[in-house]
């Protein structure tokens, strides 16, 4: 009759062990949470784009009228205004908020108008 022998690990090992597979997860689960709540800098990267493009167009086409957008979840608020009562400065404003009415962004830039 054979009788195989196991050689075990000593408490230590083990204990080590358990202790390297609870850090290596741990930094997993860190890793996964921060790449998942990185997804709202990438709609915030968006938004910016959107308002730059925006702003763009309205200088292209001089179209000093205030207007409103929708763009996903956000509503974007367009205003032109006289800056420093100076006839041919110009203020361009785009406010961009949230469905709780809560301001995302702001962007605001001077321009002259010839």
């Amino acid at each position: 009759m054979f009788i195989y022998k196991l050689k075990s690990s000593s408490l230590i090992e083990i204990i080590v062990s358990l202790v390297m597979i609870f850090a290596i997860f741990s930094i997993a689960t860190a890793l996964y949470i921060n790449v998942v709540s990185s997804s709202a800098n990438l709609q915030q990267t968006k938004l910016e784009f959107e308002i730059e493009r925006l702003a763009s167009e309205t200088q292209k086409d001089h179209s000093w009228l205030n207007g409103n957008f929708v763009l996903g979840p956000y509503h974007i608020e367009k205003s032109v205004k006289v800056y420093n009562n100076e006839e041919e400065i110009f203020q361009l404003n785009f406010i961009a908020r949230d469905i709780n009415n809560k301001i995302i962004y702001d962007w605001k830039q001077l321009f002259i108008v010839e």
